[in-house]
């Protein structure tokens, strides 16, 4: 509900999502493909 009220556009679940997020937007601002991200199973 705090995003909904401070109008964030992106709500983040976890702060590990972080860096990946900022390597792709940056990717993509240069005009590059960003990286697959990692779906490899955890146990």
């Amino acid at each position: 509900m705090d995003a909904v009220r401070t109008q964030r556009f992106l709500v983040l679940t976890h702060d590990a999502y972080r860096p990946g997020l900022a390597a792709r937007a940056a990717a993509l601002a240069s005009g590059e493909l960003p990286p697959l991200p990692d779906y490899e199973t955890r146990d």
